[in-house]
């Protein structure tokens, strides 16, 4: 999706933030999006994952990792490598 129809998604929703990264000509493409009152923290990123924390007053520390493998057989284990 492009930034703008993330963003409408986003807020028809309801959920207060959102990082994405944008999709390369017809695949890929990540969005995480979060509510309050979770306070969410980007670790790092890249076309294929997003590496996000989590905090909240009353939970302990948690940490979310969204993946996006590589469709071909022969690259399965890249993915697992990047994971």
């Amino acid at each position: 999706m492009h930034e703008n129809k993330i963003k409408e998604v986003r807020v028809r929703l309801g959920f207060g933030g959102a990082f994405a990264v944008d999709k390369i000509g017809r695949s890929g493409g990540l969005t995480c999006m979060s509510k309050l009152p979770f306070d969410c923290s980007l670790i790092n990123y890249s076309t294929n994952f997003i590496n996000m924390e989590g905090t909240h007053q009353h939970h302990q520390q948690w940490r979310f990792t969204g993946l996006y493998g590589y469709p071909e057989i022969e690259r399965r284990q890249d993915s697992w490598d990047m994971l």
